[in-house]
């Protein structure tokens, strides 16, 4: 099956918002190339270039720390960019949840831009970078689910 077309694109996206909430880390790892670009809102330091293996570990250190996360994925607009890139910009509501806090929750809406790479029949992401557009709640949260994490 050859995937072309910007709905492949789309899928993937939405498989990596999904395996976040769910910390399906095989899935992250099989929708990423080896160093991967990552900023996302709640990285403390910034957008790094990693690896795989490293971003996998890094998320495991922070979402399992809630008690639930929701990535409402919205509008996903993609380019295709010569015959084996994409990107995607991507509008995500996220909800991050300890139910122990009060409030028990904090929301940011995010808009994404992911680049990814036509690899054989499927696309992986090659880098995203963020801009946080509003947060909403208990920002206390960031820190609480790393240390329930460790």
């Amino acid at each position: 099956m050859h995937m072309h077309s910007r709905a492949d694109v789309v899928d993937t996206v939405s498989r990596l918002f999904q395996a976040l909430d769910s910390h399906d880390w095989h899935t992250i790892e099989g929708l990423t190339v080896d160093i991967v670009d990552v900023g996302y809102p709640s990285k403390e330091a910034g957008p790094a270039r990693m690896s795989r293996n490293d971003l996998v570990s890094e998320l495991k250190r922070f979402l399992p720390g809630f008690s639930a996360t929701h990535h409402l994925v919205g509008g996903c607009v993609v380019d295709l960019i010569g015959d084996d890139g994409a990107r995607a910009r991507v509008d995500v509501c996220v909800t991050h949840v300890i139910d122990t806090l009060t409030p028990p929750s904090w929301t940011i809406g995010v808009q994404y831009d992911i680049r990814l790479l036509r690899v054989v029949d499927r696309w992986v992401i090659q880098g995203t970078t963020s801009r946080t557009l509003y947060e909403e709640g208990n920002r206390a949260l960031q820190a609480e689910a790393r240390k329930r994490a460790a």
